[in-house]
């Protein structure tokens, strides 16, 4: 299947317009194609169009069959991280897991007051 021609803009008071069905399909099935597009890894670089969207595949570069695992404190609940594995480059895993850190409110006095401040430490 191959991809749909650009789409030719609409000029006032003449034909077509988007009240057609004909244009409107034509707006509706670049949209869904757009809408149902995915990224995979492949044995080469290359974009197909489907039935159901467009599909871009990407050749991965020469390594050595390690894979990297980085760990990531969660932004909303520090007591919780991801362990988030990548291989070329690519995310195959994410593992929820506990972080080890909390907050701990201390109180810090200079000068006959007192300033409460979190601290982030490491259980």
């Amino acid at each position: 299947m191959s991809f749909p021609d650009p789409i030719k803009r609409l000029t006032k008071g003449s034909t077509p317009t988007l009240l057609e069905t004909s244009k409107g399909n034509e707006v509706i099935d670049s949209i869904n194609a757009i809408a149902n597009l995915t990224i995979q890894k492949g044995d080469k670089d290359h974009i197909e169009k489907t039935s159901t969207g467009i599909d871009i595949f990407y050749k991965g570069g020469v390594t050595d069959g390690t894979t990297t695992t980085i760990f990531m404190i969660d932004g909303e609940d520090i007591s919780k991280g991801w362990n988030l594995t990548f291989d070329e480059g690519v995310l195959v895993e994410a593992e929820r897991v506990d972080s080890n850190f909390k907050t701990r409110r201390i109180a810090i006095c200079s000068n006959g007051s007192t300033e409460f401040v979190d601290f982030v430490i490491k259980e």
